[in-house]
């Protein structure tokens, strides 16, 4: 795929172990294009670390390709 034609969605950050190092369990996209989330790390989580999904979806030359993806890595917040 062009990059210049294709948009990725983040629609969601979702909690799902571990140290929750955000402020809420479900961070929420601000529903626009391309959609992003934006969360603040909480005080005190140096070192900690949290599992979590990221929901997004693709758009390529205007057409929503394939529903939702999801990817489920760890962050750890740096000492």
């Amino acid at each position: 795929s062009n990059p210049d034609n294709s948009i990725v969605n983040i629609t969601s950050i979702n909690y799902h172990g571990g140290d929750n190092i955000f402020d809420t369990n479900v961070l929420q996209g601000n529903g626009e294009t391309p959609e992003e989330v934006v969360g603040m790390v909480q005080p005190g989580t140096n070192g900690k670390t949290e599992k979590y999904a990221v929901k997004f979806t693709v758009i390529n030359n205007g057409q929503r390709r394939g529903g939702t993806f999801s990817i489920d890595p760890k962050i750890r917040v740096k000492p």
